[in-house]
Parts: structure tokens; C-alpha cells; sequence
């Protein structure tokens, strides 16, 4: 057997699509936290309906290959003061996820739950909450080794733990433009159950395995309003610096059938990133909104694009 040959056949016996798939599972844990911060500083209360549609690309490196992704799902919620300063809100929701690699894919469905908040002091906005995500993965992994052959299949579950504060300071310019500096910080538990591959002699066993990443981003809002043809429209737009720490490469750790154990990386999540936004939105009378956003994250070897589409309804 060639080197060559040596590294291919040790690349699909790795097992590494599920280290890779706690990549994506802790870069996507902030799709509930990205829709009701963006809710809290657009000001709207009430009830909302949130269907967002994203790609996401992570590069690969020389332990892992690269990851894509293709997400979806619909949140719901609502929110309304509390007092004069304080704003309170609660949301849910499901997504679907088809991950796919060179050495394996999953399908992976998510259920999500969260608490948030904000208080108001004067110019200066303080915003919270936490959200938890269960996911149930559907992995799948083809091993073709000269004569040998194997597939394999595992479900196993993951929950992920959010926690994020931000704060904001707006800064009203003229009537219709305000700008908003904002600093922001998310904090990612991602615990994921053991699992044993169906299959042959190829089959792998996990335990249970805790990952932990920590997102901070800097940035400014912007938003105002214009007029088209006498309708109002609502305009908003964010830019931002992320910085990703702590298990920015998550791995996996693996046993064959016979008991032989390895530890196993996954594709690395970027460690800086760029994060674009932008949205408009219209009034549906005067009880209810609908608005339409995009967002984007860049970084040297990984990329995110999606969309979004929000209804309001005022209570």
C-alpha cells in the first residue's frame, strides 16, 4: 500500500465526519439568539413568525476535510414590556440541517426554546437571554477499502446551551438615522451522547463529549426609515468583527470494534470573521409588520450566507 493509498484508507476509517458535525452544531447555535437580538433593537413587541434559509461552509485543514451545510427552520415568539424600562420575550421554534463532508454526511433535526430580555437606560440598552437546542443526528459514512466495503449509520442526540448579553448605545443623528455601537457576547455548551455505528468491522463507538466555544462580536447597527411611492419602509443595516476561542476545533474520541481508541478532529470554526446585514421592512397596517433581512459571515476559510423573513403582529 502506497502513502498515498495509507492516508485515504485511514481518512475514511477516521470516523471524522462526526467531529465535524459538533463544528457546525456549535457555529449554528446562535440562530436563535442572532433573531431576537435583532428583534430587541428594531423596538417591535408582540407576537413574530421568523423562516430562515442558510449555507455555511467551513474550510478544511490538514487533520479535516471541509464541511457544507445547508439550514432551515422557523422560529416563533413573543415579547412586550414589562414597566417603563424592561422588555421580556420568549421564543421557539425547529430547524433542519444536511450536512455533508468527503468522509460522511448527517441530517440533523433541532428543536429550540429560549428566554430573553432588555432594559432601557436612557440612550444605553442591556439585552439577555439563554436557549437551549436539542438536535437528533442522523449520521451516515461509507468506508471502500480495495475489496472491503461498509456502510454505517448512528442516531444520537446533542443538546446545545446558549447563553449572550449585549450591549448598546444609540445615537439618534436626525430622525430617520440612528446609529447603534454595540459589543456582544455568546457563550456555546455543546453536549453531545455517546452513539455505535451499525455496520461491519469498520463500525466505531463514541462516549459522551462536551465541547465549549465562546463568540464575541463588535459592531454597529444602523437603521432608518424612507418613503417609496408614500409607503414607509424600514431600512437596517449591522456590521461586525467576530472572535471565536476555547474548542474552535472540536474533536471526537472513537474506538473501533476491538476496543482500539483514537481522538479524531473535526473542521476547524473560524477564529475571526467579518458579519454583514442587511434588511428592509414594510407596515401590513397598522397591526403588523413584515420584513425581509440578509446576513453574511466571511473569514478566510469559511463562509455563511442566509436569509430571513419576519412577520409582526402587534398585540
Amino acid at each position: 500500500m502506497s502513502d498515498a493509498q495509507a492516508r485515504q484508507a485511514f481518512d475514511q476509517l477516521s470516523g471524522e465526519a462526526h467531529a465535524s458535525v459538533q463544528s457546525l452544531l456549535l457555529t449554528d447555535a446562535h440562530v436563535v439568539s442572532d433573531t431576537v437580538l435583532d428583534r430587541l433593537a428594531s423596538g417591535e413587541t408582540g407576537a413574530f413568525l421568523s423562516g430562515y434559509g442558510t449555507r455555511t461552509r467551513l474550510g478544511g485543514d490538514a487533520n479535516a476535510a471541509s464541511v457544507h451545510a445547508d439550514q432551515g427552520g422557523v422560529l416563533v415568539g413573543a415579547n412586550g414590556h414589562v414597566g417603563d424600562d424592561w422588555t421580556l420575550g420568549i421564543v421557539t421554534g425547529w430547524g433542519r440541517s444536511a450536512i455533508d463532508t468527503p468522509r460522511g454526511a448527517a441530517d440533523v433535526t433541532t428543536y429550540h426554546a429560549g428566554l430573553y430580555g432588555e432594559v432601557d437606560l436612557g440612550n444605553l440598552s442591556l439585552k439577555a437571554g439563554g436557549a437551549y437546542s436539542y438536535n437528533e443526528i442522523d449520521a451516515q459514512r461509507s468506508v471502500s477499502l480495495g475489496s472491503f466495503s461498509d456502510k454505517l449509520t448512528s442516531d444520537y442526540h446533542a443538546g446545545s446551551a446558549e447563553v449572550f448579553g449585549e450591549a448598546s448605545y444609540a445615537f439618534q443623528i436626525d430622525p430617520r438615522l440612528t446609529l447603534s455601537p454595540f459589543a456582544n457576547l455568546s457563550h456555546v455548551t455543546l453536549s453531545s451522547d455517546g452513539f455505535r455505528e451499525r455496520g461491519g468491522a469498520a463500525s466505531l463507538s463514541a462516549s459522551d463529549q462536551t465541547e465549549d466555544a465562546t463568540f464575541t462580536t463588535l459592531g454597529l447597527r444602523t437603521g432608518g426609515t424612507f418613503a417609496v411611492q408614500g409607503t414607509e419602509v424600514t431600512w437596517k443595516a449591522m456590521a461586525g468583527w467576530v472572535h471565536a476561542f476555547g474548542d474552535t476545533t472540536p474533536d471526537r474520541s472513537l474506538s473501533f470494534r476491538d476496543g482500539g481508541g483514537f481522538t479524531v478532529v473535526g473542521a476547524p470554526i473560524a477564529e475571526d470573521a467579518a458579519r454583514l446585514s442587511l434588511g428592509l421592512g414594510v407596515d401590513l397596517g397598522k397591526a403588523a409588520t413584515l420584513g425581509v433581512s440578509y446576513r453574511g459571515e466571511f473569514a478566510k476559510d469559511a463562509s455563511s450566507n442566509g436569509v430571513r423573513a419576519d412577520l409582526n403582529i402587534r398585540f
